[in-house]
């Protein structure tokens, strides 16, 4: 008997945009504390795993 194991593909979350006075937040395992791209391992079911993958971005308002 044969098995094929593979791994899950990434989940990919919605980009999100944070003030940089809104940050660090936690998502998941990860601390985000500027823009960029985050990580997070997961096991679906206890067995298969994948990353969840975040895109943060930062937005600055400049008051006039």
């Amino acid at each position: 008997m044969n098995v094929t194991v593979t791994r899950k593909k990434d989940e990919i979350a919605k980009p999100r945009i944070y003030c940089p006075e809104k940050l660090p937040v936690q998502w998941h395992c990860q601390s985000i504390s500027g823009p960029g791209e985050y990580r997070c391992p997961f096991k679906f079911n206890g067995c298969c795993e994948f990353d969840s993958v975040i895109t943060i971005y930062e937005v600055n308002i400049q008051s006039y």
